[in-house]
């Protein structure tokens, strides 16, 4: 089986066929190999081989459309404002969820999953800058190159990207201005204020925090006052 296949997945091959390996793929076959290459891609261990795959010279069409699939994966970070934040909103609330299911059977609470120190705009800011745009930029390089028609669509994607990256930022600064820990002499409008509804539903841990920041788009979604359900942060 290893020299059949390789080291990659070995199990998930079990039920290849036992004849005609040997001989050279047909098109259904080579169009199945890619297929798995693809989703095999997703593999978030795999993420930076995908970027550095599109930075080598030597890269093929297969190596841009397994990059591609990956992308896809993470498409809801090209999505606009209201979109992602609606999108991360129920991502963060299935990890709380996990956590608190974990912090009840007294095991250790997985990464990103502790509603007690989990912060979500500096995860997503670092998520969008480390994960995000490397792979997305690198693409927009090899779609110049491979299809220069489509650059115009792939750089309007990098914009929406770069445009919730920056909210983002601007979540991160104001929840680290000296107003977000009862200081300076700002107003008392709500449309001043950041607020993060951090209530759990398995009552393991429940408050709410607020972040004194400048009136912007960002302190609001679809008219309401900016809010991660089950999610804490370590702003105390």
């Amino acid at each position: 089986m290893k020299f059949r296949i390789g080291n990659r997945a070995i199990t998930g091959y079990l039920y290849c066929p036992e004849k005609k390996w040997m001989f050279p793929l047909s098109e259904k076959e080579r169009f199945r190999k890619i297929v798995i290459d693809c989703i095999m891609s997703l593999d978030v261990a795999g993420h930076f081989r995908r970027v550095e795959e599109l930075e080598d010279p030597t890269t093929t069409p297969t190596h841009l459309l397994r990059a591609v699939i990956r992308a896809a994966d993470m498409g809801f970070t090209a999505m606009p404002w209201e979109s992602h934040y609606s999108s991360v909103e129920r991502l963060i609330s299935e990890y709380v969820s996990q956590g608190d299911d974990e912090w009840a059977m007294g095991i250790p609470v997985s990464l990103y999953c502790d509603s007690a120190t989990l912060d979500v705009p500096g995860m997503e800011l670092g998520f969008l800058e480390m994960s995000t745009l490397p792979l997305y930029n690198a693409i927009q390089k090899r779609v110049d190159e491979y299809n220069p028609m489509s650059s115009g669509r792939m750089r309007k994607v990098l914009r929406q990207i770069e445009s919730n990256r920056r909210r983002w930022e601007q979540l991160v600064a104001a929840r680290q201005s000296p107003q977000s820990s009862g200081g300076g002499g700002g107003g008392s409008d709500d449309d001043d204020v950041v607020h993060l509804d951090m209530s759990s539903d398995t009552g393991n841990s429940a408050s709410t925090t607020t972040a004194t920041a400048s009136p912007s788009p960002e302190s609001k979604v679809a008219g309401e006052p900016l809010r991660l359900s089950q999610v804490a942060n370590n702003d105390k």
